[in-house]
């Protein structure tokens, strides 16, 4: 299935939805020139708004090309040895016409202390080929010291109204199909973020009623009956009686909002494994249920994809 908060993701200013103040603004710093430019920028607002995509658009700019661009993710990066690492080679430059190297830092309020204190000595005075973009949903936690060196931006939440006209457009241009009913509520669901509604575009597809739109948005990880069967399968556990229990109780459900639903569940839950031994199996169940099921043969397909897992890889139930 086509990852299409990635495909449709805007690669100009132009294609930036619901944030014309910080548009006009980075286009006028645009028209000035490269020397106009600040080191660093301060992108901040909710979840799928636009604050990492706009970091990637003044890095392209800027003329990077994707070796020249850095992306960290603090949360997972959070301490001063990171931030160290990170900074020790900045002084060098790249080897041609363009040396710029842009460091964009996601979850930057994630960063302890020690770790800020760090990259402030790097941006109080930064080498003139080096650059800077934060992104965060938490701004108030970015220390006053680095928000002063910064120009900030704040992204508010998209419009229910663009983000409607955003859903009509993939609509039509990946032949989804769906009706205006249907993307009315996965507008609103979305609760101004771009990404989510895109994404909640993708997990409708081959949607059938409103009431399959709102199983499949109001249940993001799985109803009952499908984590009990992603644990079954995971656990090996799933005998015959409890298959038929499961599949009947799901035989009303769109099959696609099912397979939809267990691959949430089974993503949700890889990321929580202990070692590669466990997170191998989860994805092979995870690969049987990867390509959306046939809209005349649903039903089909999602007893065939167990069934692979039931016999065809255990031999046995």
């Amino acid at each position: 299935m086509n990852d299409l908060h990635i495909k449709y993701r805007p690669n100009s200013l132009e294609e930036i939805i619901g944030q014309k103040p910080v548009v006009d603004s980075l286009s006028s710093l645009f028209e000035a020139g490269r020397q106009a430019l600040p080191h660093a920028f301060l992108f901040s607002g909710n979840r799928g708004v636009g604050k990492t995509t706009l970091a990637r658009i003044v890095a392209k700019f800027l003329g990077c090309k994707p070796y020249q661009v850095l992306e960290v993710d603090a949360a997972t990066h959070t301490g001063i040895d990171n931030i160290r690492e990170l900074t020790k080679d900045l002084d060098y430059r790249f080897v041609g016409d363009n040396p710029t190297k842009f460091i964009i830092i996601d979850e930057c309020h994630r960063l302890t202390g020690n770790a800020w204190d760090a990259l402030l000595k790097i941006m109080e005075e930064p080498p003139d080929h080096v650059y800077f973009a934060l992104c965060t949903t938490e701004p108030g936690k970015v220390p006053e010291t680095i928000k002063s060196r910064c120009h900030k931006y704040f992204l508010k939440d998209i419009s229910k109204d663009d983000i409607l006209d955003l859903l009509e457009y993939i609509n039509e241009e990946e032949k989804i199909s769906l009706p205006l009913t249907f993307l009315l509520p996965i507008a609103s669901a979305a609760q101004g973020s771009a990404r989510d509604a895109i994404v909640g575009l993708s997990m409708c597809r081959g949607c059938k009623t409103k009431e399959d739109v709102a199983a499949v948005l109001s249940t993001p990880f799985g109803s009952i009956e499908v984590i009990t069967l992603c644990k079954a399968l995971i656990e090996r556990k799933l005998t015959w009686p409890k298959l038929r229990e499961i599949l009947l109780q799901l035989k009303e459900t769109n099959p696609e909002s099912v397979r939809i639903q267990i691959c949430n569940y089974l993503a949700k839950v890889i990321l929580n494994q202990p070692g590669p031994k466990e997170a191998e199996r989860i994805l092979y169940i995870l690969s049987r249920f990867s390509t959306p099921f046939n809209p005349q043969t649903g039903f089909s397909d999602l007893l065939l994809s167990i069934g692979d897992l039931l016999f065809n890889s255990n031999g046995s139930v």
